[in-house]
């Protein structure tokens, strides 16, 4: 009984990784404005996992005298210590303490997956249609330019006239300026859900094209249309890391099938075809938005590049202040 509840609470927390629910347990403030890496938050989420990682482990103890642990779990074991350590140092301990706590979140999942018996398969499918619902969401917030509030979601209001939003500003064809918000989906910004669309694109893809049971016409139809939305997903979070990493990806995937030599060429040109039909539309549509992102020679694009540049500078300072302890996990905006 309790290895099925794992079982579907695994399931569960791969589908639902994505999504942001979260109770608000203390407001970060600073400098007299709300200071979000300095907010402390409960996620829905985070308690699914240690509910399933302790059922886990009710219900494999009695093989935990026969656990050898595998390379990748000391060197969590050396990252958790080396969080620690700083702990007495920081700026502001309880912030510190918060984020070691997310870190040793993300910990318990990987040992939660990595003890599973559920196939990879299976667990990949999870995680990809999960990613493909948040998809839907990122592509609808794009096409109509518009968010909603959802404190059950974890969703926030982004709304593109305002400063400080991640926007696209370009000029259209009738030569007016134009400020088009980039796709945010379930997450806090578009890298970040680009980055999430471009690795679900391509395990979605791995998925479709060295499936074993081809006859499984549900499994296929399901990754069809995921690899449609995490496409269109990936375009339109406007994030050229993400562009960058779902070509590599589609490129590397295209590689190993021609070289493994397999023989369904139809289950390759659909993927193929797939891929480049939703991007050809997208792209042939709103190619005036693609154009800066690209070039980055307009305003906001500058603008983005000053700031990336000064926050290194600052980081390299902070660094040489502070090399061995550094000044805590999460006081990085309370250092500056």
């Amino acid at each position: 009984m309790i290895e099925k509840i794992t079982t579907w609470l695994t399931y569960l927390i791969l589908f639902t990784l994505p999504w942001q629910t979260h109770l608000i347990i203390r407001q970060g403030q600073l400098s007299d404005g709300p200071w979000e890496y300095g907010t402390i938050n409960l996620y829905g989420i985070a308690i699914v996992i240690v509910i399933t990682f302790i059922l886990l482990t009710i219900s494999k103890s009695k093989k935990l005298s026969t656990f050898k642990p595998k390379t990748y779990h000391i060197l969590l074991e050396i990252f958790l210590l080396y969080c620690l350590v700083p702990l007495p140092f920081s700026l502001f301990p309880l912030i510190s303490i918060y984020r070691l706590s997310i870190i040793v979140i993300g910990i318990l999942s990987v040992v939660v997956l990595s003890k599973s018996n559920i196939p990879f398969r299976h667990l990949s499918l999870a995680f990809v249609l999960g990613a493909t619902l948040t998809g839907l969401l990122g592509i609808w917030q794009f096409f109509s330019q518009s968010t909603f509030v959802s404190s059950w979601l974890g969703l926030a209001l982004h709304d593109p006239t305002q400063l400080g939003v991640s926007v696209i500003e370009a000029m259209a064809k009738d030569g007016v300026t134009e400020r088009w918000l980039r796709a945010y989906g379930s997450l806090d910004h578009p890298n970040m859900f680009g980055g999430l669309m471009a690795l679900s694109l391509i395990i979605a893809s791995w998925l479709w094209l060295f499936r074993k049971n081809a006859k499984n016409k549900t499994e296929g139809g399901l990754l069809i249309i995921s690899i449609t939305i995490l496409t269109a997903g990936t375009l339109v979070s406007f994030s050229r890391s993400a562009w960058i990493t779902a070509s590599v990806g589609i490129v590397i995937l295209a590689f190993i099938f021609i070289k493994e030599k397999k023989n369904n060429w139809t289950d390759f040109s659909s993927w193929l075809g797939t891929i480049a039909i939703i991007s050809l539309l997208i792209v042939s549509q709103y190619s005036y938005l693609f154009s800066p992102r690209l070039s980055g020679d307009t305003r906001l694009e500058q603008i983005s590049t000053n700031e990336r540049l000064d926050g290194l500078i600052t980081a390299k300072t902070l660094i040489q202040e502070k090399p061995l302890f550094g000044y805590g996990l999460g006081t990085y905006t309370l250092a500056l």
